[in-house]
């Protein structure tokens, strides 16, 4: 069969003659020098795929397969390695919208926040995941609890918004 390879091709190939054309005594002899070489080639699978069939001689077949096992080459390939990154969560986009002294309309947002870092004061309302926004039109005004430290937002309904028509005209 073409998947049966004899052993006398590892070996040197000085000599011609085969394991059919002699006996199993004479191939034995005449071979022994080469055994130790022959035996490594195997091990080291010189053979390419498939089983390694040694001549049919019963002794010199003991001696071949002594420690060797089956020579089976399977097709491999290395396996790619694993790895626990590669995940990212969305922008949430927090921070101050509307900074202090800002005009402000009904609705706006002034502060997206997890929890509450700047609290609601005068026409401000809170939403359910802490956001501050306006109540009323006006001015934002940030201002600090002197007591409890915390950082207060309200909204200015008395302020002014500033239009061309409140600046005095400067004289030349």
């Amino acid at each position: 069969p073409k998947h049966v390879r004899n052993a006398h091709f590892a070996w040197n190939t000085t000599t011609t003659s085969s394991p059919a054309s002699i006996g199993c005594e004479a191939f034995r002899s005449e071979r022994e020098a080469s055994w130790t070489m022959a035996r490594r080639r195997i091990a080291e699978g010189v053979f390419g795929g498939g089983n390694v069939v040694l001549p049919a001689c019963s002794a010199w077949w003991e001696r071949a397969s002594e420690g060797l096992g089956t020579f089976v080459r399977n097709a491999m390939k290395k396996a790619g390695g694993s790895t626990r990154n590669g995940r990212d969560s969305n922008p949430k986009y927090l921070g101050i919208k509307k900074s202090a002294g800002s005009w402000i309309a009904p609705g706006n947002i002034i502060v997206r926040q997890r929890g509450t870092k700047f609290h609601p004061g005068e026409h401000v309302l809170i939403g359910k995941d802490h956001t501050l926004m306006a109540l009323e039109s006006g001015k934002v005004r940030f201002d600090r609890d002197k007591v409890t430290k915390r950082v207060f937002i309200s909204v200015d309904v008395h302020a002014q918004r500033k239009t061309k028509k409140n600046l005095i005209p400067i004289a030349n």
